[in-house]
């Protein structure tokens, strides 16, 4: 019973990919790199823990839904294809602040927050009926079987001459942490 929910959640995940794949190669870009993306879901059954609430790990598959249909929108993904880039996921983090519960229909709003030479940073807000359920933040690179490709270098591809928003203070903190 739980392998068929794992199917059944991961299924959903991909053809939501694969359209926002599809939808890349027909439109035009129709955001920049500071644009705030919001993506609205439904708490499903099989996205849910014991306690009839969205459980931890879905949390961070929606935070990757939202960042594909930004990276779609900011016309990345013909990019990626073009040069043979990729991105990679290089840490998250959450924040719990109050359960989504089951049924539940909420929005997931992503936007890049900061970024310097190597790294994008993003925070992603989880809101349910205007109230904040959780925030979550992620880091991510874009590499080629070469190496790390450098952010300016992205945004140049991309059409996006911008520079980095001034750094949060929670952005901050994450980095000194792990130093």
């Amino acid at each position: 019973r739980k392998y068929f929910h794992a199917k059944v959640f991961y299924m959903g995940f991909y053809f939501r990919l694969i359209y926002y794949s599809i939808v890349s190669r027909f439109t035009q870009i129709q955001i920049n790199a500071y644009s705030r993306v919001e993506s609205t879901c439904r708490a499903l059954p099989w996205r849910s823990d014991d306690f009839y609430a969205l459980h931890n790990g879905a949390y961070f598959m929606y935070m990757d839904l939202v960042r594909w249909s930004f990276v779609a929108q900011v016309g990345f993904i013909p990019v990626a294809r073009k040069n043979k880039w990729f991105m990679v996921t290089g840490g998250q983090k959450i924040y719990y602040r109050r359960p989504i519960r089951i049924f539940s229909k909420f929005t997931v709003d992503f936007q890049h927050v900061y970024w310097d030479d190597t790294w994008f940073y993003a925070k992603h807000v989880f809101r349910v009926d205007g109230q904040v359920a959780a925030v979550g933040y992620v880091r991510t690179i874009v590499k080629s079987d070469s190496g790390n490709i450098p952010v300016s270098e992205v945004l140049k591809a991309t059409h996006q001459m911008c520079i980095s928003p001034p750094m949060p203070e929670e952005i901050r903190a994450w980095i000194e942490s792990e130093l």
